[in-house]
């Protein structure tokens, strides 16, 4: 039973590491300032983990189905933390709709937050942990919003 484990485990690593994926390409986007990211998928979504020096991650994820309910669900956990004093939710002026919210979470990892931006034919969603994940969101988000993506 445990050897039907490993193998399903690397049958998945290798299947989930494909050059042509949208994890692949999204980790390969943010590789220049990020440098090597983590494929991961999520719901609808398909993105990159990273973890910057001096903070706990930065996670981007590409949405071409189940946009609308992804950027309501985003736009949901901002309005939980837009009570909160530290917290600033401002717009990222990229595509046509997007939104950052960050804040002190007051757990000593720095700033964190979610983000969103909206092209139209996909969306694009981040969460990010640490000062120089924070101080990331924006240019990566623009480079994603201008990438040509195979599908």
């Amino acid at each position: 039973m445990k050897l039907l484990f490993i193998i399903a485990g690397l049958i998945a690593l290798s299947t989930g590491q494909a050059t042509d994926s949208l994890s692949y390409q999204v980790c390969e986007i943010g590789k220049p300032s990020l440098g090597e990211g983590i494929q991961s998928a999520t719901g609808t979504g398909e993105g990159c983990k990273w973890q910057p020096a001096g903070s706990k991650n930065l996670e981007a994820f590409v949405h071409f189905t189940g946009m609308k309910e992804t950027v309501a669900g985003v736009k949901e956990m901002m309005d939980a933390s837009a009570v909160l004093p530290s917290f600033k939710r401002v717009s990222l002026g990229i595509c046509q709709n997007s939104e950052i919210m960050s804040g002190d979470y007051q757990n000593g990892e720095g700033p964190g937050g979610v983000a969103y931006v909206d092209c139209g034919e996909r969306v694009f969603i981040f969460s990010f942990q640490g000062s120089r994940a924070c101080e990331q969101v924006r240019p990566l988000a623009k480079r994603l919003s201008e990438a040509k993506f195979a599908r």
